[in-house]
């Protein structure tokens, strides 16, 4: 799944990778692996698209979800699920207008935590939860958490 999208610079969006796969271009090595000639976009982006895929390719081999995070779309994260799903920590946020944020909850692999403010909820307990690497997973949490 992830190595099938081809949003990966800016210029490629949804409408040019579906001309990719239509023209059998289906994943990362295929289009590597072609002359640029062949390729339905436009000369262009090939330079940029090549060097993001090499650099996708290797971020891939090393298992390293920040780096192919960091070159797909937000939108297309979901791709990343597939692959690193038990890499997720799902997190939530509760926050009290007066009293700011009142809890947090945690879902990772080991199961439910609930951290509350004034007892179990700070900055080191949080990172303790929320590894980095880890595919994060919020309710809303783009534009609030």
């Amino acid at each position: 799944m992830i190595r099938a999208t081809f949003q990966v610079v800016p210029g490629v969006g949804a409408g040019r990778e579906r001309a990719l796969w239509a023209a059998g271009f289906l994943d990362w090595q295929t289009l590597l692996n072609t002359n640029d000639k062949d390729v339905p976009l436009p000369p262009a982006l090939l330079p940029a698209v090549r060097d993001a895929l090499i650099s996708l390719e290797a971020a891939w081999h090393a298992q390293d979800l920040v780096a192919l995070a960091a070159h797909m779309p937000q939108a297309e994260h979901w791709r990343l699920f597939a692959h690193f799903g038990p890499r997720a920590v799902y997190v939530d946020i509760e926050v009290d207008p007066e009293e700011g944020v009142t809890v947090v909850g945690v879902l990772d692999e080991s199961g439910p935590k609930l951290l509350m403010a004034g007892r179990s909820l700070c900055v080191e307990t949080l990172e303790q939860h929320i590894p980095s690497g880890c595919l994060l997973v919020t309710f809303n949490g783009s534009s609030f958490d």
